[in-house]
């Protein structure tokens, strides 16, 4: 509603004027206990520094209701980060008032952030999906603000160092809304369409309005779907885009951190679920109420309850006194949510993962439904977390209509339960090629890894598709599938792999050979190699080889026998071959002057020390 540097700077006046239509939405009544808070003192001593979600409001009047800013059990910050926050307003019953205007009218305001990077620069948004109530005629209406809280301008590339805030232009955002400015800061805004479903009607008590905001890139661009439900199914009435940013780096959709404040110095990356006056910074006074709040994201399996809770919110400076805020849970259920009535109230955590329960369970398929003492929660990605209160569950699994196990959870305070009830199956890893007793391994890019010294590795794995890779101790032995992949549907795998070792060049190089020159290196393990070249190249894996070299002719080398090492590289060996002495028919006329040709024996030995 109201920009959040406005707290700071000046609460402006502008009330939202709504049209009003009837709705009926009925809920049956169910009972409701509440959460024993075990840490609402916030640990100072901390080591780890996080925001303090008291920095801007202290009392009543405050944004009050239900908010996650990313501080959890003794003060311990975290963050996440999702695509999809799903808000939920159940109204039992409602009346406000505004002492000075004597309005009786109120806003439910779902205010969370995104963050993005264009390029270089970090983009942060404020974004609020928002219901406007006249709690006298139980009109309804919807409208959504998004505020750009992205950085000051020294804040480098992003904003002009002349503006003190950080702004949103035309060329910045295009949607159904427009660009309005508050103060001097500029905003987009939009209202949703009267004629749509669920918009401008009056609600019959109880009713309960849903909101949900999702993130994605559409055509590199990032965008925003903004919807309610007030009992006429999903309505997306607007879908504003940011079309300034179009070399998306990094997209972090909406983001909780406990860890660090906005860019503007002051602001929180929380999610909250607030009532407060209808617009421009003004309050109102709740005279009778009971609405119960809950705020779920999307986990990539699907929407879970937020496991830390305050009972205010920071991010508008709409508010409302004389409300007081405590958890509570559903006894057929555990569903967990923040229960709202009016009476002179404090600001604090209500409820911490200490106080709740985390129960995560594995699929053998894909998507299903998992029903919680009769209520469902559908999921997807082969798996579902949940954020329930302890207690004791009957838990039925189902693949499609297909019921596929029943389970009997009990589960403590600050318990997290995982449980695997996907069907298993054996892959087996057959080597062939590896000397006895060689240690190998089959390695899972999941993180999983499995050795032998045998020539099989067999484990378990559930249906689905791995990849691997292989490998030996020594890396001697390389496989001829090194990486590769395999799927379990239903079934054991098998697969081969066959070692080889892993071979380096080892080149001799001959000097003193006349050309032609028949040479040898022969190894003692029996493998010779000749060559009337000048070099003399064979491959062998990781050790020490005994060699001895030769030659057809009259010549013998600087090394008759040796040893050469090969450890990782190729390995390389000179040889000097130089005319071996004796005396030859060349000789024999040097001495004497004299051509003789000689007969018998001593001819044919000339002959031969010749050849």
């Amino acid at each position: 509603m109201h920009n959040k540097k406005s707290i700071i700077v000046i609460f402006i006046a502008m009330i939202i004027v709504l049209s009003s239509i009837a709705l009926i939405f009925n809920l049956n009544n169910v009972n409701v206990h509440g959460i024993n808070n075990k840490s609402n003192a916030l640990n100072k001593s901390n080591t780890v520094s996080p925001v303090n979600p008291a920095e801007l409001y202290k009392n009543e009047p405050a944004p009050m209701g239900l908010a996650d800013y990313g501080i959890g059990y003794n003060n311990v910050p975290y963050k996440y980060n999702t695509t999809s926050f799903l808000g939920s307003a159940k109204i039992n019953s409602i009346s406000v008032i505004n002492n000075t205007t004597g309005s009786n009218c109120m806003t439910f305001q779902f205010n969370i952030n995104l963050v993005f990077y264009n390029g270089n620069n970090k983009y942060v948004y404020w974004v609020q999906d928002v219901a406007c109530v006249n709690t006298s005629s139980k009109a309804i209406a919807f409208i959504d603000n998004i505020w750009n809280m992205s950085s000051y301008a020294f804040i480098d590339n992003i904003w002009n160092m002349s503006s003190y805030e950080a702004n949103m232009h035309n060329s910045t955002i295009a949607g159904n809304g427009t660009i309005g400015n508050s103060s001097g800061t500029y905003f987009y805004y939009s209202r949703a369409a009267s004629t749509l479903p669920g918009n401008d009607k009056h609600l019959t008590y109880p009713a309960t309005i849903h909101f949900m905001v999702n993130s994605t890139v559409k055509n590199g661009l990032p965008e925003l779907n903004l919807m309610y439900n007030d009992g006429y199914g999903w309505i997306t009435y607007d879908n504003p885009i940011f079309k300034f940013a179009k070399n998306i780096t990094a997209d972090h959709g909406f983001v909780v951190d406990g860890y660090n404040y906005e860019p503007n110095s002051y602001s929180f990356y929380d999610a909250e679920l607030i009532l407060g006056g209808p617009g421009g910074g003004s309050s109102t006074v709740d005279l009778k109420s009971n609405v119960n709040l809950s705020i779920k994201y999307w986990n990539n399996h699907n929407y879970q309850d937020i496991s830390n809770a305050y009972n205010y919110g920071s991010d508008t400076a709409e508010t409302i006194s004389n409300v007081t805020s405590n958890s509570r849970y559903y006894i057929s259920n555990g569903s967990i949510f923040e229960n709202v009535k009016a009476g002179g109230g404090s600001l604090s955590q209500v409820y911490t993962s200490h106080d709740v329960s985390l129960l995560n369970i594995s699929m053998p398929f894909s998507n299903g439904s998992v029903y919680i003492n009769g209520t469902e929660h559908k999921f997807v990605n082969n798996g579902i977390n949940l954020t329930i209160a302890p207690g004791k569950y009957n838990v039925k699994i189902y693949d499609g209509t297909t019921l596929y196990k029943k389970l009997n959870v009990s589960l403590s305070a600050g318990e997290y339960l995982p449980l695997n009830v996907a069907k298993k199956y054996n892959v087996t890893f057959t080597e062939t090629g590896l000397p006895s007793g060689t240690t190998w391994y089959v390695n899972l890019t999941n993180g999983q890894s499995f050795k032998s010294t045998n020539s099989t590795i067999t484990f378990i794995e559930a249906n689905g598709t791995y990849s691997y890779t292989i490998s030996t101790a020594n890396k001697i032995y390389r496989s001829d599938s090194y990486a590769g992949s395999f799927t379990v549907n239903g079934k054991p795998v098998s697969k081969n792999v066959a070692f080889s070792g892993v071979t380096y060049n080892v080149t001799f190089t001959e000097t003193g050979l006349p050309s032609g020159t028949t040479w040898y290196v022969n190894l003692t393990n029996g493998q010779s190699f000749k060559s009337t070249n000048s070099t003399i190249t064979f491959t062998e894996i990781n050790g020490t080889y005994k060699f001895a070299v030769s030659a057809d002719l009259n010549y013998t080398s600087n090394i008759v026998s040796g040893t050469f090492h090969v450890n990782g590289s190729n390995a390389t060996k000179s040889i000097a071959f130089s005319k071996s002495p004796g005396i030859g028919i060349i000789d024999i006329i040097a001495l004497t002057g004299v051509v003789a040709v000689a007969a018998g024996s001593a001819a044919f030995v000339i002959f031969r020390k010749k050849k």
